[in-house]
């Protein structure tokens, strides 16, 4: 019988929140339900880091001591790889790089900023490149972990960049797409879909977002790095509403493992995604399907766990990534265990 691969997402502020000593104790924990790979989030929404960078600021929390460092010890001594985990284009009010330059954020229809920064921007691009570059110069990982690498909705970006980047290419400014003289999702969303211009709009933005997965793959590929990712469950759509086309990432093996993020209560729609996802990447990379012991959108029972475990590797998922260390329970990983 095949390995049953197994990896967990994991935020240090709150799973080794206690100190280095509680650091330990966890890798082994993991071990022994025999999961594989270790996802600690190195760079949240807030823009902070977790771990002791040179480029960004340091989680007050983590001042003292550096957690990343002390899990890639842990984590080796217990026979588990490590994908640090960053967030890649939100960035809020700890980021240097918005501090430094406002207009690196991402701007709505409605002409207002957000808390994310402009896939299209090089200089954004260049700096979210750095970040991860540091963290495989610095520490011991296998590899390492994108998620949010993508636009945070259908909303954005209509930056003065974006704006004439498109027009440029097309002649059309973007805000002309869908454009409504009171603004309402539904009714928008519908104009837009039927502009002339539409399809040439959504490709373009997935483009930027894409060009960083190329940069990132490059860079790790040189350095002897994994590459994963979290994604979207519902593509091919999240093309349209998030710029996010993980299938050619998968397809092309600019990744080496796609982690849609299946987060259900319900065991069917697990059973029908993963044949989905599976089927996008054409076998060029490693799919783990995403399960949500506590998510947004999902509370699982140890039953309900492990039925949608076992589903997903029964219609050839190579693995399960859960969500998140902080949610399992002993009874989870006893179940885990004998997978």
């Amino acid at each position: 019988m095949a390995k049953v691969h197994k990896a967990v997402w994991s935020n240090p502020a709150g799973d080794y929140a206690e100190g280095p000593d509680s650091v330990g104790p966890m890798m082994d924990r993991l071990a022994r339900a025999g999961f594989d790979i270790v996802i600690p989030v190195v760079k949240g929404g807030d823009g902070y880091v977790n771990y002791h960078s040179r480029i960004e600021r340091v989680r007050p929390q983590f001042e003292s001591w550096d957690p990343l460092e002390v899990l890639v010890w842990e984590a080796k001594a217990a026979g588990l790889k490590v994908h640090p985990w960053m967030c890649v284009f939100p960035e809020g009010e700890g980021s240097s790089l918005i501090l430094r330059d406002p207009s690196l954020r991402v701007v709505d229809r409605r002409g207002r900023p957000k808390p994310w920064a402009c896939p299209a921007s090089e200089e954004v691009r260049r700096y979210e490149l750095s970040l991860y570059e540091e963290v495989m110069e610095d520490y011991d990982v296998d590899g390492v972990h994108m998620d949010y690498i993508r636009y945070d909705s259908e909303d954005v970006c209509f930056c003065g960049r974006c704006r004439e980047g498109f027009r440029v290419e097309t002649g059309v400014d973007p805000l002309e797409i869908g454009k409504s003289s009171q603004y309402n999702v539904f009714r928008s969303r519908s104009r837009n879909r039927s502009h002339p211009a539409w399809a040439r709009w959504i490709e373009w933005r997935a483009k930027w977002v894409t060009r960083f997965v190329e940069e990132l793959s490059e860079s790790a590929r040189s350095r002897g790095k994994e590459l994963s990712a979290a994604v979207f469950m519902d593509y091919p759509e999240c093309i349209v509403y998030q710029g996010q086309d993980w299938g050619d990432w998968g397809e092309r093996g600019l990744i080496d493992y796609a982690f849609p993020m299946t987060y259900t209560n319900s065991t069917l729609m697990v059973k029908r995604r993963t044949r989905n996802h599976i089927a996008q990447v054409k076998g060029g990379c490693h799919v783990w399907e995403g399960l949500g012991k506590r998510s947004s959108r999902s509370t699982l029972s140890t039953e309900a766990l492990i039925e949608q475990a076992r589903t997903a590797l029964e219609e050839g998922a190579e693995g399960i990534v859960i969500f998140s260390y902080g949610a399992l329970t002993d009874e989870d990983l006893a179940a885990l265990a004998e997978l």
